[in-house]
Formats: structure tokens, C-alpha cells, sequence
């Protein structure tokens, strides 16, 4: 429980900050600059495309996607999306024997006991 409230109260700060930064960023990021003595600066100046090459580049490609490097992984996320809990409860744990600290395959395993009202094993494998 108290770990509940805590998560909770992280999860929650952590929106806050994500809204108060999204509503109004130039104003904050304008009164930084005025008060470090820094040259009056907007939110609007963007570097251009060439400065930043690294940060560029990973855009560019795409993020590997479990579910087509790993058969298993694909019918156990076909099984939750259909709420067949304990198929995909079966096929993620043997997908999960492959690759035990796949977070995203402990993720799903987790979520269906949770479905199912299971809460032990749940923890277990979201931790």
C-alpha cells in the first residue's frame, strides 16, 4: 500500500512537471536567462540540422520491435490484446526463458496476473 501511494505520488509530480513544462516553456526558460545575465533567448531558436548530427541521426532509425524478432513475444501480445490471460500468461513465460530480463516480456506477464486478480506473481514479475 505505502508502496502504491508512493509510486503514485512520483507518477504525479512527474505529470505536473510535464504540464507545467508544456504550458508555458518560453516564459521559464526566458526568466533563466534574464537572471543568469545570459542574452535574452527564446524557445523558438533551434539550431540547425547540421550542428547536431548524432542526435539527428537516431531519429533516423527505428527501434527494434520484439514482437518480430521473437515469434513467442507476438502470440503472447496477440493473446492479451484478445484477454486470453492465461495464454498469454503460458506463451510469454517460455518467450521469457529465451530472454529473462526482457522488461517488456516481465511487463506483459505481469499485467495478465494482474488480470486475472493474481497479485503475488504480478509483483514478482513487474519487479
Amino acid at each position: 500500500m505505502i508502496r502504491t501511494m508512493t509510486v503514485s505520488a512520483i507518477l504525479g509530480a512527474l505529470f505536473a512537471g510535464v504540464v507545467a513544462y508544456t504550458v508555458s516553456p518560453s516564459l521559464w526558460q526566458t526568466a533563466i536567462g534574464l537572471r543568469s545575465g545570459g542574452p535574452e533567448q527564446t524557445a523558438d531558436a533551434k539550431p540547425a540540422f547540421e550542428e547536431w548530427p548524432i542526435c539527428t541521426m537516431t531519429v533516423a532509425m527505428p527501434d527494434a520491435d520484439w514482437a518480430k524478432l521473437d515469434p513467442e513475444f507476438a502470440a503472447g501480445k496477440k493473446a492479451v490484446v484478445a484477454e486470453d490471460w492465461d495464454g498469454a500468461i503460458a506463451v510469454l513465460k517460455s518467450a521469457a526463458l529465451r530472454d529473462p530480463r526482457n522488461a517488456d516480456i516481465q511487463n506483459y506477464i505481469g499485467y495478465a496476473y494482474r488480470r486475472l486478480r493474481q497479485m503475488g506473481p504480478a509483483i514478482g514479475h513487474y519487479q
